[in-house]
Order: structure tokens, then C-alpha cells, then sequence
């Protein structure tokens, strides 16, 4: 994930899908780990603070995938946001889909980041297994196979997975 020792980070929400997961990640790599919810005292000041912020969603039976995997997707997407932005911040939202109801939520979860971003010419590229898109030879680790591997979770799950980019 790159040095994140020292980095504060907070958690809204203590959902077993990101929350939790997020908060031991995040303690593995030395940040320091705050956990808050809507009733945390003046939370906006809180999560101004935080370097890294992460938005936690916990209501049971929400996601009817499989949680395990789901995890493995998200933790994948934030590892390769937090790599890839040297300066800046990563987030991961939770947004509710226009054709949403009820009796049947639709969420989106939305990691976004300030790094460097991919070109538009290299789109196409970048869910093709060992493709780096040009970052081979950096420091940066990885085998250019986990956002493939990561779709093909989330599909098998009745997902989808997509990205926009500007560089």
C-alpha cells in the first residue's frame, strides 16, 4: 500500500464489509485508526482531520453477494487508489442508484482519489491481466492482474465494475 505509517485515518460506521476490514488494514500499515458514527462528537471537524477517510455503510442484509468477496474487491481498489496517489486523498463513498427502492437497494461503491490518473488512450487497457499500464519498471508493487480478477468478483456477484479517469 506504500507508507501510510503515521497517517490518520477515520472510519465512519463499524460494518463488518468495509468498516472493520478497512480498520485492520489500516492499524497493519501504522495509521492511527479512529472509528466514528452519527453520533461521534462534531464529526465534520473529525473527518477534516483524518488523511484518509473511509465512509462505512452496516445494515444487515444490505449487500447479498458474497461479503467475503466483496471485501477482497473493495480492499483491492482502495490498495491500488492509496499506491497510486503519492499526495492527496482517497475516499471510498456509498451512493444509492437512481433506480433504487426499497424492498430492492442498489448501492455503488465509489472509491475515488487524487493520484495521477490514466490517460484516455490507455482505458481500454486497464482491466487486460498483467498490464501495468507503463509502471513495470517503478517501485510501485503489483502484477498487473487484480483489477481483472477483482471484476470478475464482482460480475460473478451480479455486479458491475467501472472506472472514470482524467490525467
Amino acid at each position: 500500500l506504500g507508507d501510510l505509517s503515521g497517517l490518520n485515518a477515520v472510519i465512519i460506521g463499524r460494518s463488518n464489509i468495509v468498516g472493520k476490514p478497512m480498520a485492520q488494514l489500516l492499524l497493519g500499515e501504522s495509521c492511527t485508526v479512529t472509528i466514528a458514527h452519527s453520533r461521534t462528537r462534531d464529526l465534520p471537524a473529525v473527518c477534516r482531520a483524518a488523511d484518509i477517510l473511509v465512509a462505512a455503510v452496516g445494515r444487515p442484509e444490505m449487500v447479498r453477494g458474497d461479503p467475503l468477496r466483496l471485501r477482497q474487491g473493495l480492499l483491492k481498489l482502495l490498495s491500488n487508489a492509496i499506491k497510486f496517489t503519492a499526495r492527496g486523498r482517497v475516499t471510498l463513498g456509498v451512493e444509492v442508484d437512481a433506480e433504487s427502492t426499497a424492498a430492492a437497494p442498489r448501492l455503488s461503491l465509489v472509491v475515488s482519489d487524487t493520484g495521477m490518473g490514466i490517460p484516455a488512450d490507455r482505458h481500454a487497457e486497464l482491466f487486460q491481466p498483467f498490464n501495468r499500464l507503463g509502471w513495470e519498471s517503478s517501485s510501485i508493487k503489483g502484477n498487473g492482474i487484480g483489477l481483472l480478477v477483482t471484476r470478475k468478483l464482482i460480475e460473478a456477484m451480479g455486479g458491475t465494475i467501472g472506472f472514470e479517469s482524467t490525467a
